[in-house]
């Protein structure tokens, strides 16, 4: 996996969990840090179940409907509204309680930089230590990704059921495109790849959607 990112050009981070044996590998760049995009929208969404399951917020029909939105299709406007009414710079606080210990510019979440290994965290995060009724809301919403955003993790086909949060943006140094989730039965294994310097957004995808099937073929 890591000769085929490199094969691809720029710079990709692979980072993988097996979490049935515990074991984890990550390639050089697994702890170097890129433009998060919208994969950090799945923190957002572990912050606002939390508080809400905590009776530190509430969230209305509204609010759930552009948490779906936010997981489902990227909305980025549903995610504006629920940063500024949830808190803004506080939730990006918190984002290292999430996985995300080595973030930065997390006050404001379409500027955030962090790392695979962060990503990785996070998902982990996601799977083992949520409240289970949280789980398996984040983990259904995952898995309903719309058709368009597909893949990354989702390239993983089989009868493990991928799910996971993709995330995608132009920079002055090429696109910057990220995939996050897991793949396999039970949620086995959990699994980021973020690269940069892609020349378009079709290249990223393709980038991070290889990388992530050669490293997992025939796992699920």
């Amino acid at each position: 996996a890591d000769a085929f990112a490199r094969a691809r050009g720029g710079t990709t981070g692979i980072a993988v969990r097996d979490r049935v044996t515990g074991r984890s590998w990550g390639n050089r760049a697994a702890r170097t840090p890129f433009r998060a995009a919208s994969t950090v929208k799945l923190a957002i969404a572990v912050d606002l179940l939390g508080r809400a399951r905590a009776g530190a917020v509430r969230l209305t029909a509204a609010d759930r409907a552009a948490l779906r939105a936010m997981l489902v299709r990227s909305d980025n406007a549903a995610t504006d509204r629920l940063w500024a009414r949830f808190g803004g710079a506080a939730i990006g606080s918190r984002f290292p309680a999430y996985g995300l210990v080595s973030a930065t510019r997390t006050d404001a979440w379409d500027q955030v930089r962090c790392t695979p290994e962060d990503l990785l965290r996070l998902v982990g995060h996601v799977l083992d230590r949520v409240h289970p009724a949280d789980r398996a809301t984040l983990v259904d919403l995952l898995r309903a990704v719309e058709p368009a955003q597909r893949w990354g993790v989702f390239g993983v086909v089989g009868t493990g059921r991928p799910g996971g949060k993709n995330g995608w943006l132009p920079t002055g140094a090429g696109w910057a495109v990220a995939t996050a989730g897991f793949v396999g039965p039970g949620e086995r294994y959990a699994v980021a790849v973020m690269t940069t310097g892609a020349p378009d957004f079709v290249a990223g995808v393709e980038t991070v959607t290889g990388t992530v099937t050669t490293l997992l073929l025939g796992v699920s």
